[in-house]
């Protein structure tokens, strides 16, 4: 099931030759005020921790060319 909250991610080709023709679940988070959205791992125990990657993206401003 998928909900508003969730990107899949379908993998034809990737640097993790185990995940080729996976399905990638992120978590995201869209923030319109900031401009920027945020895509993230579940939480995976690694060697005793848990913890979870995150990348963000932020829009940056557009310049426009004025002739």
């Amino acid at each position: 099931m998928v909900s508003e909250n969730e990107v899949i991610h379908h993998l034809k080709l990737c640097s993790f030759e185990n995940w080729v023709g996976t399905d990638q679940h992120r978590h995201a988070r869209l923030d319109v005020n900031k401009d920027t959205l945020a895509l993230s791992t579940a939480p995976t125990a690694t060697q005793g921790r848990k913890g979870s990657n995150r990348l963000t993206w932020k829009r940056i401003a557009s310049t426009s060319v004025n002739s």
